[in-house]
């Protein structure tokens, strides 16, 4: 999984930072973004092999951002990050393209075994 990279979308930085410090420890390489365009442009331009992208963004929202990466050539997986678990939040996000959700707040170890699964 070494060298993997992992786009991670979001507004706030902390949370992205905290990402980014965690994977990065386990060899994995991360493009950051703040917007939902920012991460739509990732995507096309650096062809990551993960999404993790918080729902509500400034601009387009994280089901945008699924739904882009997983109609990508070839499709990327995707992650939701969200405080928002609700049913209908989570089978919107599996509609779009997500693989998975990780529940805002969440662990480091939550973080890592949701990448990890879905990387494999």
């Amino acid at each position: 999984m070494a060298g993997r990279r992992i786009l991670i979308v979001d507004d706030e930085r902390d949370l992205v930072e905290t990402c980014v410090r965690l994977l990065v420890r386990r060899n994995y390489v991360c493009l950051q973004a703040y917007t939902g365009r920012h991460g739509i442009a990732l995507i096309d331009q650096e062809q990551p092999d993960l999404v993790l992208t918080d729902l509500y963004l400034p601009d387009v929202d994280g089901l945008s951002v699924l739904r882009h990466a997983r109609e990508h050539a070839p499709p990327i997986p995707g992650i939701l990050m969200t405080a928002y678990t609700s049913s209908e939040t989570i089978t919107r996000a599996y509609e779009a393209g997500a693989m998975l959700c990780l529940s805002k707040p969440f662990s480091n170890v939550a973080l890592l075994d949701t990448v990890s699964r879905a990387l494999h």
